[in-house]
């Protein structure tokens, strides 16, 4: 059977053999989204203490058959109507186990408005896209992917045993919002930033270090920001916006903690104190465009330190008013985001030190951080944002050190990886960057670990708690 599967592979056109595979792999494709279904009705029909571990092993067997990608490109058994078929199956899958857990009670119903609204968004976006002849532009790799893996895991381990622990499920079910949320923006930003500039200019950008996306959507209004500054105010320089917009970011930190009921102060003076640092490199490179300053080492640390500062702190921060509130899901969130917010930036510094430039991830950079944490500020009342923005802050973090360390470890081999530069300067000013980044990732781990015996020792003594979040927003909240 297989010499004669062999020789039909030899023949003239397609072989019987990848016919076989194609048509197999869209079969479990098919299945796959029958699935869906079964799992939604074992949900609906069952408590949480009725379910069972025969339940979970089916719906784990159905879930691994999402990987059938590999063989195909493996043996060359893609086609078309697979891809598409693996597209659907994926969104049906999981949509009808998260309607019937929204339905029932145990989970928000955050998460499945956010994996309806985000699937028709980029059903959408991506049939525009391919009307455009732009597929590419709509794409955003591997994280769409690891939001399905994680939507799975949450929807197999709804129907077992273990779905009784409902903080278990609680953040399971953030983190895979967390990710459904990063890739639906990851596809926006991609397509729009794709548009804005023609092919060879952005080749040319994404061969430097300064190639995210979002970079190319907020440059422009950086860059006049920056043009009426320095025109107007020419004895600033970038260190004084540097150190202007910690010691904001590190008061909006200490003022969150002492009165997060009322944020809107305290987001006003963080977002002040983020959009003041996010200029220093901007003025740095227009003082250089025009002879007046040149690049040092000692400014590229100190406004890289400055932002890990500052992600510590309000990180920290915002663990301590979740842990406050009794939401220990957000609590822990915060507190891993703390711990790893300088491991992006220690691992970009290892490329860069190999004379490699790494790929800057579409929300993993500081700009998009930034934005989340000042939400987290705004929203920290309630249960469902504050689970979610906190998932987005450690995931984030995971994520694009994650894709860094790949860079490190097969260089261009990487689909993260977009350039080099091997000039001695580069390489150099990169190993003296990771010296003090590896320091600056030890102090958050101190840092974290401190705050977190405290929090485990103050749920013991007279601490005031404040009221639990509530699971809905109101202006009464934000306000």
């Amino acid at each position: 059977m297989i010499e004669a599967l062999e020789r039909l592979d030899e023949a003239p056109g397609p072989s019987a053999l990848k016919i076989a595979g194609q048509i197999a792999l869209t079969g479990l494709a098919v299945y796959r989204a029958s699935y869906g279904s079964t799992l939604g009705d074992k949900i609906a029909t069952t408590l949480p203490e009725e379910r069972t571990w025969e339940d979970f092993a089916e719906a784990a067997a159905v879930a691994i058959t999402d990987f059938e990608g590999k063989p195909a490109r493996r043996f060359g058994w893609t086609s078309r109507l697979g891809a598409i078929a693996d597209f659907a199956a994926d969104q049906r899958f999981v949509t009808p186990p998260f309607r019937e857990l929204k339905n029932n009670g145990e989970l928000s119903s955050v998460h499945y408005d956010s994996l309806v609204i985000r699937n028709r968004l980029i059903n959408l976006l991506r049939a525009v896209a391919w009307v455009q002849g732009r597929s590419g532009d709509a794409a955003v790799g591997s994280v769409g992917k690891k939001k399905t893996v994680l939507q799975m895991a949450v929807a197999t381990f709804a129907v077992s045993p273990l779905a009784q622990n409902k903080d278990m499920l609680r953040r399971g079910a953030a983190d895979a919002t967390a990710l459904n949320l990063i890739s639906g923006a990851g596809y926006f930003i991609n397509y729009f930033a794709a548009g804005k500039k023609d092919h060879s200019a952005q080749e040319q950008e994404e061969n430097t270090t300064q190639n995210s996306p979002l970079r190319k959507l907020v440059a422009d209004p950086v860059d006049k920001a920056v043009t009426f500054i320095h025109e107007k105010f020419p004895a600033v320089q970038p260190d004084h916006l540097t150190i202007a917009g910690t010691l904001m970011v590190l008061g909006a930190a200490a003022l969150a903690i002492k009165n997060p009921e009322k944020p809107i102060r305290t987001t006003a003076l963080f977002t002040a104190g983020c959009v003041t640092d996010i200029g220093d490199g901007a003025l740095k490179r227009k003082q250089i465009e025009e002879g007046i300053g040149e690049a040092t080492i000692d400014g590229v640390l100190l406004d890289s330190l400055a932002d890990r500062i500052q992600e510590i702190a309000i990180f920290l921060a915002l663990s301590v008013i979740a842990r406050r509130r009794d939401n220990d899901v957000a609590a822990d969130n915060y507190l891993v985001a703390a711990v790893t917010s300088a491991l992006p930036a220690v691992w970009r510094a290892k490329a860069e030190e190999q004379g490699l430039i790494v790929a800057e991830a579409t929300l993993g950079g500081r700009v998009p951080r930034a934005v989340g944490a000042g939400a987290g500020i705004a929203f920290n009342k309630n249960q469902d944002a504050t689970d979610i923005l906190s998932a987005i802050a450690k995931l984030n973090n995971l994520l694009t050190a994650g894709d860094r360390r790949d860079v490190v470890q097969n260089g261009a081999e990487s689909p993260h990886y977009r350039g080099s530069d091997t000039r001695e300067k580069f390489m150099r000013e990169a190993a003296i960057k990771k010296k003090a980044l590896v320091r600056m990732a030890m102090a958050g781990a101190v840092a974290g670990s401190v705050v977190l015996a405290a929090q485990k020792l103050g749920r013991n003594s007279k601490t005031p708690k404040l009221s639990k979040s509530p699971r809905r927003l109101s202006p009464a909240q934000i306000g």
